[in-house]
């Protein structure tokens, strides 16, 4: 996880499908992710699911 909300960024939770289950729990919730296959600067490239911070 890199959580960057603080600074105005993103909630990253680093990986792939494995945190579908994990996804879905958190949308029932409404909280929403989206994936990215490229991840950003903050994951160092690497595929994972981000929120915007709403504060």
């Amino acid at each position: 996880m890199v959580d960057k909300r603080e600074k105005g960024g993103a909630l990253w939770l680093i990986g792939d499908q494995e945190l579908t289950d994990l996804i879905e729990e958190l949308r029932k919730q409404k909280i929403t992710f989206t994936f990215a296959y490229n991840g950003s600067k903050s994951t160092n490239k690497r595929p994972a699911w981000f929120t915007s911070y709403q504060g």
